[in-house]
């Protein structure tokens, strides 16, 4: 018997058989090894050459597979990181091509993809419990001959399945199913792993700029129920900053009224939305926003009717939420626990638009 890093195969394969599963456990025990370290949005996408011979895996970032009913496909954009491809024909124990790697354990292995590949494994840090428990199976699987085929020529599936060497369906890895809302093509993901002594207040720039891409689109997830200040802060500032940035409005009344009367085939108002309000958040930045509005009189002089109106939907969003948030903690937010408990407004000091701002200051 083999243990799981020898990679343990059925010995009722002819020798040519085992050893090709062995080659290509191998490599997914690697994957299963940066998923120990913390790497567990490294992700395989896997299947069959044309010829219907040689297996074949790249490695990408959990968010750049996708998934819909029958098939994974990838969606990675340019230049963000190495391009990690393998074979097992001939020389399938040359992983990614590297001669060294032939005689290397599953745990060199690993070391030898996090040293040559870093820009991918340094996207790849993340959590994610699901993926990587699918990997298991997946390796359970592979350790008897059934190494995953998630594209080939030869090969039909149904539904929430994938194929595999054998002649068997797999489970198919929980992936992103892919969503669309006026044209737009996104996904979900996690939001940014960020720690202290990282710019928050700045984090949600590049994010936010990424989705002028073209291609699929990847959305933040809202973390109500984060215990990281910094990680809600960044999410609220990004907001902050699509709004004077990519919707183009530095006054909170002009950008309250048109957000109640949007055109709802927008695409930049349909994307605001969709990244902060898919549950029902944007009331809380809409209460910050008011409040800072009605004591800048100077600022923002009100007629009296148009004044009682936020005045009254304040008065009803802080009586709901009182009763809602009845007996249990209030989540960080940009409304409850002061004037500016997110310190929201930060996103553009220093760039030369401070002055002339959303936030005048926070």
């Amino acid at each position: 018997m083999f243990s799981v890093y020898e990679n343990k195969v059925d010995v009722t394969m002819s020798a040519s058989e085992q050893e090709f599963i062995r080659r290509s456990t191998r490599l997914l025990t690697a994957v299963h090894e940066l998923h120990k370290q913390g790497y567990q949005n490294l992700a395989v996408y896997t299947g069959m050459s044309s010829s219907g011979f040689n297996w074949r895996l790249e490695l990408f970032d959990y968010y750049d597979l996708t998934a819909s009913r029958q098939s994974i496909s990838p969606s990675k954009g340019t230049n963000l990181y190495e391009t990690a491809q393998h074979s097992a024909g001939e020389n399938g124990n040359q992983y990614f091509g590297w001669e060294d790697s032939a005689t290397a354990s599953a745990r060199e292995l690993a070391e030898q993809i996090k040293q040559r590949f870093p820009r991918l494994i340094h996207q790849c840090k993340a959590v994610n419990f699901e993926y990587a428990g699918w990997l298991t199976y997946i390796l359970g699987e592979a350790e008897n001959g059934a190494l995953p085929v998630m594209y080939s020529d030869y090969y039909s599936v149904g539904e929430g399945n994938i194929a595999s060497t054998q002649v068997k369906e797999l489970i198919a890895p929980p992936h992103c199913e892919v969503e669309s809302v006026n044209g737009r093509q996104f996904i979900y993901v996690s939001p940014p792993n960020l720690k202290n002594h990282d710019d928050w207040h700045k984090a949600y720039i590049p994010i936010v700029n990424s989705f002028r891409q073209t291609g699929i689109a990847k959305f933040p997830l809202y973390s109500k129920y984060t215990a990281n200040v910094c990680e809600m802060g960044a999410y609220w500032e990004g907001a902050i900053y699509y709004i004077q940035h990519i919707l183009g409005f530095t006054k909170i009344d002009a950008f309250l009224l048109a957000a109640e009367g949007y055109e709802k085939d927008s695409e930049h108002w349909s994307t605001f939305f969709l990244v902060w309000d898919n549950d029902n958040q944007f009331a809380y930045l809409k209460a910050f926003l008011i409040t800072k509005m009605l004591k800048q009189i100077d600022k923002y002089p009100k007629k009296s009717a148009e004044r009682e109106k936020w005045v009254a939907w304040l008065d009803d969003f802080k009586r709901e939420n009182a009763e809602n948030n009845k007996g249990k903690p209030v989540f960080y937010n940009p409304y409850f626990g002061g004037t500016n408990p997110l310190h929201l407004g930060g996103v553009f000091n220093g760039s030369g638009r401070d002055q002339d701002n959303l936030l005048n200051s926070y």
